[in-house]
């Protein structure tokens, strides 16, 4: 039988222990881009309200159904060429059933509402086409 020499042990477990903490820094890494990620596609970083009249709401999307609107804030300018009114998109997560029967009503009844919205940092696909969710309706009188 063939002894290896006691130096090259040393340089096996080196290697072992290399290769580990590789493992170790890619893992922490891909976990550190993952929350990094989540929180860009889940969190919000701004909120507030618009007030106008909701002209539009409709159930866009092949795949991923989504809802989505226009509010015109009735901010007329007169440009060269004609006249164009301030229209504002939103977006209704699917599962606010009581947000949207509020703005269907809202365009209904023609009635001016308060839109709360949380913005997003960044479009999401499969949640909607902007980055402005609405999550509260208050008719203005």
């Amino acid at each position: 039988m063939v002894d290896i020499p006691s130096a090259a042990k040393p340089a096996g477990t080196l290697g072992k222990k290399i290769k580990r903490y590789l493992i170790l820094v890619l893992v922490l890494a891909v976990l550190i881009a993952a929350s990094i990620f989540a929180y860009a596609t889940f969190g919000y970083y701004s909120d507030g309200f618009r007030v106008g009249n909701v002209i539009k709401m409709s159930n866009k999307g092949f795949v991923f159904k989504t809802w989505e609107g226009q509010l015109d804030q009735g901010y007329i300018t007169q440009e060269p060429g004609g006249i164009n009114t301030r229209i504002w998109n939103f977006s209704v997560h699917n599962k606010d059933e009581n947000v949207r029967r509020s703005i269907e009503k809202a365009i209904t009844e023609n009635k001016k509402v308060k839109l709360y919205y949380q913005e997003k940092f960044m479009d999401v696909f499969f949640l909607g086409e902007t980055r402005y969710f609405i999550y509260s309706v208050q008719e203005i009188r």
